[in-house]
C-alpha cells in the first residue's frame, strides 16, 4: 500500500489501460482483488493483500455508517468514499468525499450528495464498458434521493477525477443498497427499496450506462420501520437477505434471478416488535451460501439455508443482553471470514470500540462458526456501525444460460419514483405516449436502442417506432426542473 502511494503519480495511462484490458479479456476466470482494501469508520484502513490483514492508519475518512472503497485487480487501493463528518444532524455532514490512494480529495470529489447516517449509503461499481471508469451510487439523507457519480481513474496521472456528479436516479428510497453481477458476468444489477411501500427498485448498469428504475412490488410490507438495516446478496447472487432497522418489522430471505432481476419465493425468517433490541440491522451469508447470519444491536443468530424449514433453524450464536454495545454492519472478508462493526450506544466509545467482531468459520453450524466478539484490533481506530459496502466483484457468468438481452423480463414501471412518468401503451406495436403526472412539461425525450444508438430526440409527448425492429428500447425524459428519468419501452 505504501509503495503504491509513493509510485501512483508515475502511472502511465496507456500501460494501465492495456494491462487492465488484457486481464479482463484474457483471464476472466481468475479471481480479482477489487475488495482487498477497505476504508471505513473513523479513518480505518484494512489491507487484505497478505496472509494476515494489516491496518493502514493513513486513511482519512469520517463516517458513522456509509463507506465504500475499491481496489484494482492486484489489490491496490484506487479510491474510497465516506461522509464529511460524524454528526448526522449537522448540515456539514450532508455530503460525501472521494479520496484517492494518496488520501487527498480527488478532483471534483468533495461534494457528493449524502450523509454519514445511512446503513448502505454508498456503493462503487466498475464500468462494464470502460476499465478506467467507475460509478459511485449514493443516497442523500435529507430527502431520500438516490444518485450516481462517475470517476475517471485515467485522469491526473492515475489519481482520478469525478467527471460526472450527483446524477439523480430516483427518490423515496431506503438506506438499503446492494449489487450483484448480471447473468452475463459483466453487467450489474443495483437493488434499492422504496421507503413508502413494498416496492423493490432495480437499476441495471451496463456498458451504455444506468437503466431504470424498474419496480417490482414484492413481499411483505417491510417498510414502516425498516429504512435502515442491511440488504445483502449471497456470494453466488441467487439469494437476498433483507433486514429492518427499527422497532418492528420482518427479516426475509428471497430468491433472485440474475437473468431477469426479479425476486421470488420470499421466506419470512422472523418478525419482531418491542423488546430491548428488536431490530435486525446487520446480515450476511457464509461464503458457500449454506448459512445466513442476522444480528440485532445486541444479538446474532444463524440460519441453515439448506434446511427444509429454514426459520426453524434459528440459532442464537451470541448475545450481550443489555443493548449497551451495538453490533453494526456485516461484510464477508476476502479470506472467508465475516467482520462485524461495533459501536457503543449514544456515541460513547471505549477500548472495545476499537475492535471488530469476527465470525471465523461462517460455514460451520451453530456455535462452531467460532464467533469471537471484539477480536480484530483496529489499532486504536473505531468502526462505529460502518464497514465498506461491497458486492462480489469476482462473480462470473451463469453457464448454459442465454439471457444477455437487457431487462427483457423485468416489470415495466408505469409510474416512476419522482416526478412520475407515465408511458402508454407499453408494450406497443409502435406508438408510445409520454405523460408527466405532476403536470410539468417534457423538455427533452431521448430513445436509444439496445446497442446504445440514439434513435429519437425531441420534446414530443408521443413517438412512433413502427419503422423500427421489435425489441427493447430505453428512454430518458427531462422535465422543466432539469431532472432526468429513465425507463424501458417494449416494441412488439
Amino acid at each position: 500500500m505504501m509503495y503504491l502511494k509513493e509510485m501512483i503519480s508515475s502511472i502511465n495511462r496507456n500501460i494501465a489501460v492495456s494491462s487492465v484490458m488484457f486481464l479482463l479479456f484474457s483471464f476472466q476466470g481468475i479471481a480479482q482483488n477489487q475488495s482487498n482494501y477497505w476504508a471505513f469508520g473513523d479513518s480505518v484502513g484494512i489491507d487484505f493483500n497478505s496472509a494476515f490483514p494489516s491496518i493502514d492508519t493513513t486513511i482519512i475518512i469520517a463516517t458513522d455508517e456509509a463507506a465504500a472503497s475499491i481496489s484494482d485487480n492486484n489489490g491496490n487501493l484506487l479510491f474510497y468514499v465516506g461522509s464529511a463528518g460524524y454528526d448526522f444532524a449537522n448540515s456539514g455532514s450532508y455530503k460525501y468525499v472521494v479520496r484517492n490512494p494518496l488520501d487527498s480529495i480527488m478532483q471534483n470529489g468533495d461534494s457528493l450528495a449524502g450523509n454519514t447516517s445511512m446503513t448502505q449509503g454508498l456503493l462503487i461499481l466498475p464500468d462494464p464498458g470502460d476499465s478506467m471508469m467507475y460509478y459511485i451510487f449514493h443516497r442523500n439523507f435529507a430527502i431520500d434521493d438516490f444518485y450516481y457519480s462517475k470517476v475517471d481513474m485515467s485522469a491526473n496521472g492515475g489519481l482520478g477525477n469525478v467527471v460526472s456528479l450527483n446524477n439523480l436516479l430516483a427518490d423515496s428510497l431506503t438506506e438499503k443498497m446492494h449489487a450483484v453481477k448480471a447473468a452475463n458476468g459483466r453487467d450489474w444489477w443495483i437493488l434499492k427499496h422504496n421507503s413508502e411501500n413494498n416496492n423493490f427498485v432495480l437499476f441495471k448498469l451496463d456498458s451504455f450506462g444506468v437503466h431504470g428504475p424498474f419496480i417490482q412490488s414484492f413481499g411483505v410490507n417491510n417498510t414502516s420501520f425498516s429504512i435502515a438495516g442491511q440488504m445483502i446478496f449471497s456470494n453466488n447472487g441467487d439469494k437476498l437477505l433483507f433486514t429492518g432497522g427499527g422497532s418492528t418489522g420482518f427479516t426475509t430471505l428471497n430468491d433472485f434471478d440474475r437473468c431477469t432481476g426479479l425476486l421470488s419465493n420470499e421466506i419470512v425468517l422472523d418478525s419482531y416488535q418491542g423488546g430491548i433490541s428488536p431490530s435486525r440491522y446487520g446480515c450476511s451469508f457464509s461464503p458457500s451460501g449454506h448459512y445466513a447470519y442476522i444480528s440485532s444491536f445486541d444479538s446474532i443468530w444463524q440460519y441453515d439455508l439448506l434446511s427444509a424449514n429454514i426459520p426453524s433453524t434459528k440459532t442464537l450464536i451470541w448475545s450481550v443482553g443489555n443493548n449497551i454495545r451495538v453490533m453494526g454492519q456485516h461484510m464477508l472478508t476476502p479470506d472467508g471470514k465475516i467482520f462485524i462493526a461495533n459501536e457503543k450506544r449514544l456515541n460513547g466509545f471505549d477500548s472495545l470500540c476499537t475492535y471488530l467482531s469476527v465470525i471465523n468459520d461462517p460455514d460451520s453450524p451453530g456455535v462452531s462458526c467460532n464467533f469471537t466478539p471484539y477480536s480484530f484490533s483496529l489499532n486504536g481506530r473505531t468502526s462505529r456501525l460502518s464497514l465498506p459496502n461491497m458486492p462480489n466483484y469476482n462473480l462470473g457468468f451463469l453457464e448454459n444460460v442465454n439471457c444477455d438481452s437487457i431487462l427483457a423480463s423485468v416489470e415495466i414501471p408505469m409510474i416512476n419514483v419522482k416526478y412520475p412518468v407515465r408511458v402508454y401503451p407499453n408494450p406497443s406495436t409502435g406508438l408510445f405516449h409520454f405523460e408527466m403526472l405532476d403536470q410539468s412539461k417534457i423538455q427533452n425525450l431521448e430513445v436509444v436502442n439496445i446497442t446504445g444508438e440514439l434513435i429519437f430526440t425531441g420534446n414530443n409527448i408521443k413517438i412512433d417506432l413502427h419503422d423500427f425492429p421489435s425489441g427493447i428500447y430505453f428512454y430518458r425524459v427531462m422535465n422543466q426542473k432539469q431532472n432526468w428519468y429513465f425507463g424501458k419501452l417494449v416494441k412488439e
